[in-house]
This record gives C-alpha cells, sequence and structure tokens, in this order.
C-alpha cells in the first residue's frame, strides 16, 4: 500500500512539474516546437482548430487557397476535345469547382476525396452500375473520414486486399455512412516520413496540412504584430509624480477625485495651450518607445512565413520584399514552379480518372482520356505587344537570310500567333543556301 502511494505520489509530482501551469509547456495548444513535448496527430481539436485558422486568418487562407486556385485558373485542354463539348459537360456537374476545393481542402487538413454521384443507385457500400451516369460531385476533407486500422481488407482473396474498400464518413447529421472506395478520388498532400508512430491513422493515409507546416511562424507573425500594436498603443505614456499623492489618496470622500482633477487640468493645459502647469514638487514625463529595428524584425517574420508556405510575399502579402516599387517577376517564376509541381503531383491522375469516368458513362467512350493545364500565367498589355515587336523582328531577319517565306510570315502570324511559335513547311524557298551542319563530312 505504501509503495503503490509513493509511485502515485512520484507520478504526480512529475506530471505536475512538466506540466507547468504557469508556462503552458507541456499543452498541445501551446507547444511550438519539437523541444517541448508535442501530439502532433492530427485529432478532431486540432482540425477544429485549422477549419478556425481558414475561416479566421487570411494568411492561412491564402496559404490553403492559392495553389489549387492558381493551378485552375484557366480551363484545362482535354486530349481529344478541340471543340470544349466534354470540359464544358464536366464543368455543368461541377468539376472544376469540385477539384479546386479539394486541393483546398487537402492543403488544409492534408486530405480530401471527391465522392462522384450517379444517378438511381444510393446504396454507397456498393460500387456504382456500369449503366449509372454521372449526376455531380461532392468534396469531403480528411477530417470527415474515421479511419483505422481495422478498416484495411484482410481477406487474400479481395481484390481489395491490405487495402480500405468502405470509408466511414462523418456526416453532418450525425450518421456515418460507408462509401465504397470505387465511389472516391483520394487527393493526398505531403506525406509524412513512415518513422513517425505518433501520428494519427488520416495523417498517414492521407498525409499532412500545409497549413500546419506553418502554424510556427503564423503564431511568430502575430506575436510580432501585436507586440508592435501594444508598443504603438502605449506609446507616449504619460507619467504624472504628484506630491503628496498618498496623503489625497488617503482622504476618504475626495482623494481619488481630487488627482483624477489635477490630473485633468493638466491634460487640459496640454491640449489647449501645449503648456503644462505643475508643482515644484511635481513631475511629468512622456514615455515614447525606440521603433528602431522592428521593421527588419517584422520583414523577417513576413519571410520565415513565406519560405515555408512556398508562396512568394507579393501573393501573400501583397508586396515585395523590397517594397512597392519592386517587381515580382522572380517571385511569380518560383511560385508558378511550385504551382506547377503541385498540380501534376496531386491533381493530374485524379483528373485522368474522373475524366475517364465521366466520358466513359456518359459519353460512351473507354479509351484513356488525358489532358494538359494551361500554362501559368498571362501576359500584360504591354508584354504581350513587346513579345509580338519580337516575333516580327524574328520573321524578319528569317525572311531575309532566305529561311522563311512572306507566305509561312503570314501563316504563323495568324494561326500560331498566340503561342509566339515559328513553323515552315516544306523545303527550302528556291534561291537559299543549303548550310552543312554536319562537321564530320568532308568534302
Amino acid at each position: 500500500m505504501t509503495t503503490a502511494t509513493t509511485t502515485t505520489k512520484k507520478k504526480t509530482f512529475k506530471d505536475g512539474a512538466y506540466l507547468n501551469s504557469i508556462t503552458g509547456l507541456g499543452m498541445l495548444k501551446n507547444d511550438k516546437t519539437t523541444h517541448t513535448k508535442v501530439n502532433p496527430a492530427n485529432s478532431v481539436q486540432n482540425d477544429i482548430e485549422l477549419a478556425n485558422l481558414y475561416l479566421q486568418d487570411g494568411l492561412a487562407t491564402t496559404i490553403a487557397d492559392a495553389f489549387p486556385e492558381h493551378a485552375l485558373a484557366d480551363d484545362i485542354k482535354i486530349i481529344g476535345d478541340e471543340t470544349g463539348d466534354i470540359l464544358k459537360d464536366l464543368d455543368d456537374k461541377g468539376f472544376t469547382e469540385a477539384v479546386i476545393e479539394a486541393g483546398t481542402m487537402a492543403r488544409l487538413f492534408g486530405g480530401a476525396a471527391i465522392l462522384t454521384l450517379y444517378d438511381g443507385n444510393t446504396q454507397f457500400y456498393r460500387p456504382p452500375r456500369p449503366n449509372e451516369k454521372v449526376v455531380g460531385y461532392k468534396v469531403y476533407s480528411a477530417a470527415d473520414f474515421s479511419l483505422s486500422n481495422n478498416d484495411y481488407v484482410n481477406d487474400k482473396t479481395s481484390p481489395f486486399y491490405n487495402e480500405i474498400e468502405l470509408f466511414k464518413l462523418n456526416l453532418e447529421n450525425g450518421n456515418q455512412p460507408k462509401i465504397h472506395v470505387s465511389r472516391l478520388t483520394i487527393f493526398r498532400n505531403k506525406k509524412a516520413p513512415r518513422n513517425l508512430k505518433n501520428l494519427s491513422f488520416n495523417q498517414r493515409f492521407f498525409g499532412c496540412s500545409s497549413v500546419k507546416e506553418v502554424d510556427d511562424s503564423l503564431k511568430d507573425l502575430g506575436s510580432s504584430m501585436g507586440g508592435v500594436s501594444n508598443m504603438m498603443s502605449e506609446n507616449g505614456l504619460k507619467i504624472f509624480s504628484l506630491s503628496g499623492l498618498t496623503q489625497m489618496l488617503s482622504r476618504p470622500d475626495s482623494g481619488v477625485k481630487s488627482v483624477q482633477e489635477r490630473m485633468s487640468v493638466v491634460n487640459m493645459a496640454l491640449s489647449a495651450y501645449h503648456s503644462l502647469f505643475q508643482d515644484k514638487d511635481d513631475s511629468f514625463n512622456m514615455v515614447s518607445h525606440n521603433f528602431t529595428g522592428i521593421p527588419e524584425i517584422v520583414r523577417l517574420m513576413m519571410v520565415m512565413v513565406c519560405a515555408r508556405s512556398k508562396i512568394p510575399m507579393s501573393i501573400l502579402f501583397g508586396q515585395t520584399i523590397t517594397g512597392l516599387a519592386g517587381t515580382n517577376e522572380g517571385d511569380l517564376k518560383t511560385f508558378y514552379g511550385d504551382v506547377n509541381r503541385w498540380r501534376r503531383k496531386v491533381l493530374y491522375r485524379n483528373m485522368c480518372k474522373l475524366i475517364t469516368d465521366f466520358c466513359k458513362r456518359n459519353l460512351g467512350t473507354s479509351d484513356l482520356k488525358e489532358f494538359s493545364f494551361a500554362p501559368l500565367g498571362a501576359l500584360s498589355g504591354k508584354e504581350y505587344v513587346d513579345a509580338k515587336f519580337i516575333q516580327a523582328q524574328t520573321c524578319e531577319k528569317f525572311f531575309n537570310m532566305g529561311a522563311m517565306t512572306n507566305t509561312e510570315i503570314r501563316k504563323c502570324a495568324l494561326e500560331n500567333g498566340g503561342t509566339f511559335e515559328l513553323s515552315v513547311q516544306g523545303d527550302l524557298p528556291e534561291g537559299s543556301v543549303q548550310f552543312n551542319t554536319d562537321d564530320n563530312d568532308e568534302e
């Protein structure tokens, strides 16, 4: 009995010393680094925190939205759909909107799934029938699913062996229907290292949140901005040293009132006459903060957020690192490269699957449908004119060299004008010189 009591006391003392109520060390909400005990599991509380960040923090919203919105800012080009009718039919069902939302939810919660809706059969725990047509799409985040190791199929004769066949979905009305995997298209964000044992099952299956990666920097930036705001509000703090202050306050009836009236007279004199009245034993001081170096500190906090989120400052904060006068050409080039890699990794195969399923069921085509993303970024009016001018100069040089005819130049300007491509057909123009580019040939 004594041993058990002693053990309990030691355990309580150890936990109490670690979960310090003053510093907050050891508490999940207050931990910021791996130097303190932290549980990165994607618990319900963390999901709610991420949802609140998305709604309340504009930076977190931009981090989640920027990649999907830029990735599909312009229409994709489905191979074989020259008229764009297939994409139009898909968008009538909410295809592009669903993919953008799924990409946002994947970056926010670590993963998402698009549930394809078919006409007729509402038994979601079964695969859709071959004759059912696609009627729409619904998007659910990783936080909407309750998954565990028990959901894996252990039957070796099943085509879904060692995979999850039925996904348990948490609906707002409290129901938990099971969805067959053939109806779902899974979007996975950044994968977590396999050797991390304290991750939740959802994090291991879907991925990790891109917003959670930047959470520490967002908190540091918020603390920095809050400190600057407090310094500005407290700047110009007035300090009154009144003679006989203790005696004045000791008066039961008029002590506090006398002090307030005396301070009011000083404030009135400062406001009306820009002067100060005080007794020979009184003193008055104005405390002001030194803001030197604060802009640099805040800028470094902003740079840290941009570095972790891979979103340039010109997009995340609305200005470049050098100020409003700088250009963001380099920022956009780097950002568009990251977006292009992200959409190829996260979106492409899932979008091909959805497009192929729609074409097979609604249009009767059985071949695999692929597509190409639209180029990222658009030329401004001045940039477009400059590019056309350079193209005209290039065509003029080719014409003078005899490498292109005026007919080919006209064709390039009319047919390839939007892409700035130059092309020739047939042999070299009559009278032009054939250059020998093979260095190994000898006369």
